[in-house]
């Protein structure tokens, strides 16, 4: 089991918990029901559709985020390493559901914490409630300032465009599984297009094409 300074040096390497006193941290580990779960490879740390009752904090490994269109036309796979939290946004508002689904790529941990425990916590330690509203609206804003971005005139920069659109981290590596005439139907450009500018990528060495399938090693590249 965990020790109240292992708990307390751990959860002061999350965003919720940054700017709490030593002393807070204490009463926060001593009086908060907090669930540790080691993750197998493959193992599910939430799904698509599920909904959200707690906050999952990946702190220990890497996990793959899978998120699907409306249609189920096209889906993306992303790569993304501690420290991170689930959809924070789920917890309150309109949509309590998670959006994507996500799986331990490597062995790790999370911890969780019940949406009971993360209001009560937030009502005692303003720091904690302010800190859940800027992670929330970072999320919120970073969104919003892609979805308004001007569409690029070239079919290579629209690729771009849209892969960063679909991610919901612009580091680490994604994976696109997508048909090529859907992406162009998507893209508002020709088939041909599409090939040549993919083409043109992956000579490059800036994504890897396989059938149905476009992998983007290194996003910050392209």
């Amino acid at each position: 089991m965990p020790t109240t300074d292992h708990k307390s040096d751990l959860l002061q390497s999350l965003p919720l918990f940054m700017g709490l006193t030593r002393t807070e941290m204490y009463e926060i580990v001593s009086r908060t029901q907090f669930t540790t779960r080691r993750l197998a490879v493959g193992e599910p740390l939430a799904k698509s559709g599920e909904k959200c009752n707690s906050i999952i904090f990946l702190t220990k490994g890497t996990m793959e985020i899978v998120s699907e269109s409306a249609d189920h036309s096209y889906s993306m796979n992303e790569v993304i390493g501690a420290p991170w939290v689930i959809e924070p946004d789920k917890l309150f508002g309109l949509r309590q559901h998670y959006h994507s689904s996500y799986l331990a790529k490597t062995k790790g941990e999370c911890l969780m914490v019940s949406k009971n425990e993360m209001t009560d916590m937030m009502q005692r330690y303003f720091v904690v409630q302010l800190n859940f509203l800027n992670i929330v609206c970072r999320s919120t804003q970073l969104s919003e300032g892609v979805v308004w971005q001007q569409r690029p005139d070239d079919t290579r920069g629209r690729i771009v465009q849209f892969i960063r659109q679909h991610s919901r981290y612009p580091a680490g590596e994604k994976t696109l599984h997508i048909k090529m005439t859907q992406l162009a139907h998507e893209l508002h450009c020709s088939r041909l297009d599409v090939s040549k500018a993919l083409n043109a990528m992956s000579n490059e060495q800036q994504i890897v094409l396989q059938r149905g399938m476009i992998t983007v090693p290194t996003p910050e590249l392209l």
